[in-house]
């Protein structure tokens, strides 16, 4: 049986997904799909469903643009699980409740905010204090691109290179 992937977070996340401020999160897939590839999967009688998975060996697989998986083919399986896993980080339990497949800079406002962002603050030239400045419009996706570019854009998963992401949602498990 293959061991699942260990989701890692930073101090700062680690907090917010023990508070609930932080229930989503995204991880590049390695390797990239091919040019062309789109999740979309078969089901068991071969009809498309957009979006979906195929469960198989009970992990969920994301199938290559127009051919089933059921033979073999260009396949993913989340490397962090499954939907109803559980996973430990920094002494805390969590549940995978929702995983899928989208391009990073697919991310919505709401979902930004899941990830654990906070809206920046406008930057004042008249108060400069040294640090880069980003066009921000004082959105939770801008804070997200620049976390994300701050964490993968040396590993070419940057935003402008728009990767296919594993959306991977979770909740907290209360200890008994």
């Amino acid at each position: 049986m293959l061991k699942n992937k260990q989701l890692k977070f930073t101090p700062g996340m680690s907090r917010k997904a023990e508070t609930g401020e932080k229930t989503q999160t995204r991880r590049p897939i390695e390797p990239q799909p091919s040019e062309g590839w789109y999740p979309y999967a078969w089901c068991e009688i071969h009809k498309m469903i957009d979006g979906e998975f195929v469960l198989k060996n009970g992990h969920p697989v994301m199938l290559g643009l127009g051919y089933c998986n059921h033979d073999g083919g260009e396949g993913y399986v989340c490397p962090y699980g499954k939907p109803d896993d559980h996973f430990e980080w920094d002494g805390q339990e969590y549940e995978i409740t929702d995983i899928r497949v989208e391009r990073v800079q697919d991310i919505s406002e709401e979902d930004a905010q899941t990830e654990g962002m906070q809206r920046p603050i406008l930057y004042d030239p008249s108060k400069d204090i040294g640090m880069p400045v980003y066009p921000m419009t004082g959105q939770y996706k801008d804070a997200f691109k620049a976390y994300w570019d701050f964490i993968y854009a040396a590993k070419d998963f940057g935003w402008d290179a728009n990767p296919w992401v594993w959306v991977i949602e979770f909740r907290r498990v209360a200890n008994a």
